[in-house]
């Protein structure tokens, strides 16, 4: 069998017993048992299950530069070909044109904003009720004029960006815009069940003040569910730590 990457806008992690794949492009989740994917670690690099040791090659091709072999007789030609197949089909994977099958690493979590925040009474000032409506408008119109990957790479780009400027707020001043949104969200939306329009609302209403955190998407598998949140280094903004940490991250923007 030849060597595959990961599609580009595909992004994987493992969760439990579940290989679990985000495809940005389709703005969808799929997943697998990791059991039935462990083949894969001789042609996929980075491939997040690992392959058995190796002593005999499961490659026909009997490339030496080719990724570990592994014990043939571990692994059911026929149910590896059918995987591949199966992700070949769904845009998961590709032969060029794509990158390593590494999962995504987010800086771990140990405090939340949003808790503190709350305890407070912020000002809201004109000004800052109409940068809240600004940015929930925002974000409004590009879930429901733009595509996903759009958004994302929009979201992306503009952190890479800022970050490279090395631009940095106060916590006294996070603490104030974030206790602002919270104070203001009640009256215009429920974060319940809208993660992603909340993250997305939030995140443009920072970025007003120079303040771009990442947006980390996170699964479960059983059963399975799928959130996002705002993180800056290891605070978490709009959510609590202990809600967020029963999500694997699959991607950072």
């Amino acid at each position: 069998m030849p060597q595959y990457v990961l599609a580009r806008h595909v992004f994987v992690c493992m969760q439990g017993e579940h290989v679990v794949f985000l495809d940005v492009r389709k703005d969808r989740y799929f997943a697998l048992e990791s059991a039935r994917t462990a083949g894969l670690g001789c042609l996929v690099p980075g491939w997040p299950v690992p392959a058995p040791l190796a002593v005999a090659a499961v490659l026909d091709s009997g490339d030496s530069t080719a990724p570990a072999p592994v014990l043939a007789e571990q692994i059911d030609r026929a149910a590896l070909s059918s995987v591949v197949s199966l992700l070949l089909e769904k845009g998961i994977l590709t032969i060029d044109n794509g990158k390593f099958a590494t999962t995504t690493i987010a800086e771990a979590i140990k405090r939340d904003l949003t808790a503190d925040a709350l305890d407070d009474d912020p000002r809201v000032t004109p000004f800052l009720f109409l940068r809240f409506v600004s940015a929930a408008v925002r974000a409004r119109l590009l879930l429901k004029y733009r595509t996903f990957e759009t958004v994302v790479t929009r979201v992306s780009f503009r952190g890479e960006v800022a970050r490279a400027n090395s631009h940095s707020v106060s916590e006294q001043e996070l603490h104030r815009l974030v206790g602002t949104f919270a104070k203001l969200r009640p009256f215009f939306f429920a974060a319940k069940d809208a993660c992603l329009f909340d993250a997305l609302s939030l995140s443009e209403f920072l970025a007003g003040y120079e303040v771009f955190p990442h947006w980390v998407f996170g699964v479960q598998s059983r059963p399975f569910a799928a959130h996002c949140w705002l993180q800056l280094g290891d605070m978490v903004l709009n959510d609590t730590v202990d809600h967020v940490k029963r999500y694997t991250p699959i991607m950072v923007v």
